[in-house]
């Protein structure tokens, strides 16, 4: 049986996964998707809601889609407002919403050690809400 061909063209991405270079979001960035976590399973590698929230998919196509229907949706609901809330967002993956709440309350001594001014640590939890609305888990997966 002959494979059928891809809908999406895909070059490597640095990190191991994969570029998808004919999906692209309004700033000119171009969509990624990967396998490499612990799962294996294929996630949107730049999606920037946090990770427990972020969907997951059968295959690296079903992933691309997935980015090509999430960058549709929420450039259609708020032009602007997904390059806005990723600038906001993306570069506090790895940090917890608690962590980010307990950095926004401005709370001395605290045990959590991440370096985020408490304006921040709130807009990156209003950023990550807004996107979790805009955009529910399993909407395109």
């Amino acid at each position: 049986m002959a494979k059928t061909q891809s809908e999406f063209d895909y070059s490597p991405w640095r990190h191991g996964g994969w570029y998808v270079n004919n999906v692209r979001y309004p700033s000119g960035a171009i969509g990624c998707v990967s396998r490499n976590y612990d799962d294996g399973k294929w996630r949107i590698a730049c999606d920037p809601r946090p990770f427990a929230e972020q969907p997951t998919f059968r295959n690296r196509d079903a992933a691309a889609r997935g980015e090509r229907d999430l960058i549709a949706h929420l450039s259609a609901a708020a032009p602007g407002l997904l390059d806005a809330l990723n600038a906001i967002a993306f570069p506090y993956d790895g940090v917890t919403d608690a962590q980010l709440r307990h950095a926004a309350a401005g709370s001395p001594g605290s045990t959590v050690k991440i370096s985020i001014a408490p304006e921040m640590a709130a807009a990156v939890l209003v950023a990550r809400e807004a996107i979790a609305k805009a955009y529910p888990r399993n909407q395109f997966s």
